[in-house]
């Protein structure tokens, strides 16, 4: 989200953009910044900075000892510039296939109430036999009945084979963000933790079932938010994305 906020600023002032931790730092180091020329590398001058750490995120208002407080906020698509050896790679999983991110990883804030169900996910795809559904993941990755399991080494060559993709299917989280980078469709499951209006794009499905902002708890809250949202809702939304065409 930092990236998008980089790139918008440099479209109004047309610097050079420092992404930092705070006020009076120097720029930090992203490999998905890699290759796009407005953004300062460490040791690189700027003009214009975007603050960016852990403590300091415009979608929290406030963290607790029960978890976060949102506030509303519209994350600006961010942009990747693919290396040539990225996108060579990507090309050879060919197109109109269909990602699906069944895993929420354990670290995060929260992620009890981030993750939508095994069974849910593989719902969906008993539901699709003829979409051609992709999971990516390292070796040892639990993968759902029916996808087929692409090894990623890097979360930039992920992205290289979303952008070829028809659609996503998955939590809110890092692939969500970068389907709007590359603009692929996407079908983001947001449950009751938070809300699209904190982190979504206007332009994906967006499913929340909370109130207001989502609850931002961090051990398991005992609302059935996740419970409500349907895999039929998801493969209607799905079907409506493809436009009734499986690849």
């Amino acid at each position: 989200m930092a990236a998008g906020e980089a790139r918008l600023l440099h479209r109004q002032t047309g610097h050079k953009i420092g992404i930092c931790a705070g006020r009076w730092t120097g720029p930090l180091a992203s490999v998905l910044w890699r290759g796009i020329d407005y953004i300062a590398q460490p040791g690189e001058s700027f003009k214009k900075r975007v603050i960016d750490s852990p403590r300091r995120r415009p979608y929290r208002r406030a963290s607790t000892p029960l978890g976060s407080v949102w506030r509303e906020y519209r994350p600006i698509p961010a942009e990747i510039a693919f290396a040539k050896g990225e996108l060579e790679f990507a090309e050879r999983c060919g197109r109109g296939f269909v990602v699906v991110e069944p895993h929420v990883k354990s670290e995060r804030e929260g992620a009890v109430n981030r993750q939508w169900g095994w069974d849910r996910y593989g719902a969906v795809i008993a539901g699709t036999p003829d979409v051609r559904w992709v999971q990516f993941g390292m070796p040892g990755t639990k993968i759902l009945p029916g996808a087929t399991h692409i090894e990623t080494p890097t979360f930039r060559t992920a992205c290289a084979i979303l952008a070829r993709a028809a659609a996503y299917v998955g939590p809110e989280g890092g692939l969500h963000h970068a389907c709007a980078a590359v603009g692929t469709p996407a079908i983001v499951i947001f449950g009751g933790y938070i809300s699209p209006r904190a982190t979504g794009y206007p332009e994906h499905v967006n499913l929340f079932a909370g109130e207001g902002l989502g609850c931002g708890r961090r051990l398991k809250c005992q609302c059935d938010c996740m419970e409500s949202i349907l895999p039929s809702t998801v493969i209607e939304a799905l079907l409506r994305i493809l436009g009734g065409s499986h690849t």
